[in-house]
């Protein structure tokens, strides 16, 4: 099994190296290996992918949502970030909506007064379709970028 060390998820990730500590110790991303304080932390390609989806997530949410969206999801079981993919939309009221896309086809609806139950309403916006990322396609997006 493959370990990415925090330093090298924040700078593939984006993410800042203490936005990335203090979402580990705010439970919103769990590294595989947690180092004493001053040592290296350390996280599969599971961790990995957890982070780059919270990191493109918090450009359009609050934290605060996205803890009511990981609680909801460990609730039912789901491991958060790590499968599927996530929409975010905007409907016409300007309100965002968090949807979990997961691998059998089966759509959550998360951040609603009754999450889960699917609301139909007209759509104004999707901002965002977030997609998993793997460590070696980031680094094969930063090569092609440097060519």
């Amino acid at each position: 099994m493959k370990l990415y060390s925090s330093k090298q998820i924040a700078l593939q990730t984006g993410v800042n190296y203490r936005t990335l500590m203090r979402w580990i110790a705010q439970g919103l991303v769990e590294p595989a290996v947690r180092g004493k304080p001053g040592r290296q932390t350390w996280f599969t390609e599971k961790g990995f992918r957890e982070v780059a989806i919270l990191a493109k997530l918090r450009e359009f949410l609050s934290l605060d949502q996205l803890r009511q969206a990981i609680n909801y999801l460990q609730k039912r079981g789901h491991n958060p970030f790590s499968t599927g993919d996530f929409a975010v939309m905007r409907d016409v009221r300007g309100e965002r909506s968090l949807m979990k896309i997961c691998e059998q086809g089966e759509v959550i609806q998360m951040l609603e007064k009754n999450p889960g139950q699917l609301r139909l309403f007209p759509v104004h916006d999707i901002e965002e379709v977030i997609t998993a990322t793997t460590p070696e396609e980031n680094i094969d997006e930063d090569n092609n970028k440097n060519a």
